[in-house]
């Protein structure tokens, strides 16, 4: 298993869901699993239910939930299913720490 590299940036990401509806709770399993896995401890990770937190979901321009945001700069942002890591990693631009 990869150790926690502690030269490497953190990174804060903030999920987006709507309730506990099962498709929010498979995205804060796999949000999770990929911070863990792929950032190695070099992560905040902040869910943000949007039918409490309307707030937030304005600051960011959320339209559609589940939605994993990278606070940037740059802001980068992936909507819907996030079971393909390799595509989740390269959208929010993470490539090139792992």
């Amino acid at each position: 298993m990869p150790t926690e590299d502690t030269q490497a940036p953190r990174r804060r990401l903030l999920l987006f869901v709507t309730g506990n509806h099962a498709s929010s709770r498979r995205a804060r399993e796999s949000a999770a699993l990929l911070c863990k896995e792929e950032l190695r401890g070099r992560y905040e990770l902040e869910v943000i239910d949007i039918l409490r937190d309307y707030a937030t979901t304005q600051q960011y321009t959320v339209f559609a939930t589940p939605t994993l945001l990278l606070v940037g700069p740059p802001q980068r942002r992936v909507i819907g299913d996030f079971s393909n890591r390799a595509a989740v990693v390269k959208a929010l631009g993470l490539a090139g720490e792992i």
